[in-house]
């Protein structure tokens, strides 16, 4: 989290923009339809007769770390710390109990706090650790998202100093998040862990009022087929699309050659 990735860089041509239709829509949306209680997200929820999901914990760190070598990535050292201080998903929360304004108001005094120290800090509070366990196996599932540091980064290094970057920053903190892992343990798949995560994940941000969320994957047939189903879009190899309706203005994402990218934009 702390470093650019290179697989979501800025380049051209991008082969996916924003239809002109949601350019020039007004940034008013309405809320998603949601049953899930702040306390819930904390605590946890039921998944069918003998699984919950919940925020992840701190004693949960190695089963987050072994579930996202899992799914090919490392898990960063600013979310494990995060976790150990109790501070992601405290917006997300907020959100749930507040609603847009609530989630908002949360993430402004946190960039407002820290926008001459550590941006990375108020990221985390937008960042969603979630895990999935079972009473007999404990977890056995997770799922790891959060604001894109590295894209935002870059957006912002094209941003005027002063008040139109704190504004950007807070755009881009509030409008977009990054799926950067969801694994399942092996003895576990095919059970819809998965798919319950990834929807939970959508159901919390889009209540938010995120614009877009988003992931990268190999070139794989049964991810193309997964993620598909869970609604989202799966485009070719290589291929990227325009976050314009986040920033106002055009921020490309793009896979390398040998990913895809799923997204889901409102």
């Amino acid at each position: 989290m702390g470093k650019r990735s290179s697989k979501a860089r800025r380049r051209e041509p991008i082969r996916h923009p924003i239809p002109p239709a949601r350019l020039h829509a007004p940034r008013q949306r309405q809320r998603a339809s949601i049953r899930l209680a702040p306390e819930q997200l904390v605590e946890g929820w039921s998944h069918g007769a003998d699984i919950r999901l919940r925020l992840a914990r701190s004693d949960d760190v190695p089963h987050l770390k072994r579930l996202s070598r899992l799914a090919g990535v490392d898990l960063a050292e600013e979310v494990v710390e995060g976790i150990e201080q109790g501070v992601t998903a405290a917006a997300l929360v907020a959100g749930l109990r507040d609603g847009r304004e609530g989630f908002t108001r949360h993430m402004a005094k946190q960039f407002l706090d820290y926008q001459a120290a550590n941006h990375h800090v108020p990221f985390l509070h937008a960042t969603l650790p979630l895990v999935a366990e079972r009473s007999r196996d404990g977890v056995i599932g997770s799922l790891i998202a959060y604001p894109p540091v590295g894209v935002i980064s870059q957006f912002i290094r094209q941003t005027p100093a002063g008040r139109r970057r704190l504004e950007a920053l807070l755009s881009g903190g509030t409008g977009m998040a990054r799926v950067k892992s969801l694994g399942v343990d092996v003895g576990h798949q095919k059970e819809g862990i998965g798919s319950a995560l990834i929807r939970a994940c959508q159901q919390i941000y889009t209540y938010c009022e995120y614009f877009i969320i988003y992931g990268q994957m190999p070139c794989a047939e049964g991810l193309e087929a997964f993620y598909r189903k869970n609604g989202y879009e799966v485009l070719d190899p290589g291929e990227g699309f325009d976050a314009w309706v986040v920033f106002g203005s055009h921020a490309f994402v793009q896979a390398p050659k040998d990913e895809r990218i799923f997204l889901w934009m409102k």
